[in-house]
């Protein structure tokens, strides 16, 4: 139960990211690794709020959709106050889960203390210094997207983007084809706007040229078209997909963090 006197203390306030944009690099920095652009985006689409403790403004949390908490930020030299904030929060709003990384390690100490359900949603994986073999595809056969591409990239990656002129404009969209330049598969490369010089991948494969090494090779293209604009690839990967992890794995990619879903509602 939160006491009255926490509720006096401290005080929750709607606001903008741009009230608490300090406090945001300030949490990134904390963080020290890039989380990936799934969960950036999300984050940009959330409500800040502002925390303030005896009139001061001390840090930030976010919302999406009035039921996901997405980031929470207080400053070290203030974390004896984080359970009684985290308490509030969870108090005045009705969160159902919250998204937190293995790296935001105060976010996930204080939701483990208070929830007994979290699972992995994403896999995270950075780049290795590693060797690995050659792709099996040529990077000749690997090029940017144009706009006459549009109808084929539809027609054969359904539903896998939207925004296809506009990504195809900003240079986001690459095509792998055969020598007969029959479509084989598409490379997304995102950029992220709060995390500069980060980068988030996107791989779809056509149905019929599956397990024949086009992901891999897209992997490896795509990884020297970030490497070309100076961008850090940083690549997420649901658990369940054993195929695309393996792919990053055969590409270079190794896994050293994770996306977890916590459940705050019992």
């Amino acid at each position: 139960m939160l006491n009255k006197q926490a509720k006096s203390l401290y005080d929750l306030k709607k606001s903008n990211y741009l009230t608490n944009k300090n406090f945001f690099e300030k949490f990134l920095e904390r963080l020290g690794k890039p989380f990936d652009d799934y969960l950036e985006i999300n984050i940009k689409n959330s409500e800040f709020y502002t925390i303030n403790y005896l009139d001061n403004h001390i840090g930030f949390f976010s919302i999406l959709e009035e039921k996901y908490l997405t980031s929470f930020y207080i400053p070290d030299s203030l974390l004896s106050h984080g359970h009684e904030i985290f308490k509030l929060i969870l108090s005045m709003f009705d969160v159902e889960l919250m998204l937190v990384t293995s790296f935001d390690e105060i976010s996930l100490c204080l939701v483990m203390d208070y929830v007994s359900k979290i699972k992995t949603h994403y896999i995270y994986f950075k780049l290795n210094s590693l060797p690995v073999r050659k792709a099996e595809y040529s990077s000749k056969n690997f090029r940017k997207a144009e706009i006459e591409d549009i109808p084929s990239i539809k027609k054969y990656t359904q539903n896998f983007i939207d925004g296809h002129e506009e990504r195809i404009l900003k240079n986001q969209l690459f095509i792998l084809e055969d020598d007969n330049k029959s479509f084989l598969g598409l490379a997304v490369m995102i950029p992220h706007s709060i995390q500069k010089g980060i980068c988030s991948f996107g791989i779809y494969v056509r149905e019929e040229s599956r397990n024949i090494s086009v992901g891999r090779s897209m992997l490896l293209h795509i990884t020297k078209e970030a490497e070309k604009m100076n961008y850090t690839p940083r690549c997420a990967c649901p658990l369940s997909n054993d195929i695309y992890r393996k792919t990053l794995e055969s590409g270079g990619f190794v896994s050293e963090s994770r996306l977890f879903i916590a459940y705050l509602r019992q």
